[in-house]
C-alpha cells in the first residue's frame, strides 16, 4: 500500500485522476445513501399495492377462497313419490321419494331425509350427498316397507348441510 501511495505522489496526474475518481465516488455514495431509504419505503408501499390490488380485484381467487369457507346452502326443488316400480306379479311393492336439490351455497355434504307415511305407520330414510355451488342433483330413496294393500302414501323431504 504504501508503494502505490508514493507512486502516485511521484506521478502527479495518476494522483489527481484518483482524487478525480474518489470524489466521484463519494458522490455516488451519497446519493445513493441519502434515497436509500426513501426508495426502499417506496418500493415497499409499491408491493402492497400491487397485493392489495391482486386480492380484492382477483374475482376467481376470493371465490375459490369462499367456497371453500362458505358452507352449502341446499334447497329442496321438488319432490315426489312414486309406487310405478312395484311388480304385482310377485307382490313386491316399494315406494321412491324422489328429491331434487340445488346447492345454492359453497361446497360440501348435504344430508336429504325422507319420509314416507301410510296410514299410522312411518318410515324414515336419509342419504349422503356431496354437492358443487349452483349443482342440482336428483336422489332417490327406496322404501320396502310399504304394502299395496295399505292406505294412500304420504312422503316428504327435507334438506340441510353436513359439516363434521
Amino acid at each position: 500500500m504504501e508503494n502505490f501511495k508514493k507512486f502516485l505522489k511521484q506521478h502527479e496526474i495518476l494522483s489527481a485522476f484518483m482524487q478525480i475518481f474518489l470524489f466521484a465516488f463519494e458522490v455516488i455514495l451519497n446519493f445513493y445513501s441519502s434515497f436509500y431509504f426513501f426508495l426502499r419505503n417506496v418500493i415497499i408501499l409499491v408491493l402492497i399495492a400491487l397485493a392489495t390490488y391482486i386480492i380484492l380485484d382477483n374475482d376467481a381467487y376470493l371465490k375459490g377462497f369462499t367456497d371453500k369457507v362458505t358452507l352449502p346452502e341446499p334447497e329442496i326443488v321438488s319432490v315426489r313419490c312414486d309406487d310405478h316400480s312395484s311388480n304385482l306379479s310377485n307382490l313386491e311393492y316399494s315406494t321412491r321419494v324422489i328429491t331434487s336439490i340445488r346447492n345454492l351455497g359453497g361446497e360440501g355434504n348435504v344430508v336429504v331425509e325422507s319420509k314416507v307415511q301410510q296410514g299410522n305407520q312411518m318410515w324414515t330414510k336419509s342419504e349422503l350427498l356431496f354437492l358443487s355451488p349452483q349443482q342440482t342433483k336428483e336422489t332417490q330413496i327406496t322404501f320396502d316397507e310399504t304394502s299395496i294393500f295399505g292406505e294412500r302414501i304420504k312422503c316428504s323431504s327435507r334438506t340441510y348441510s353436513y359439516s363434521k
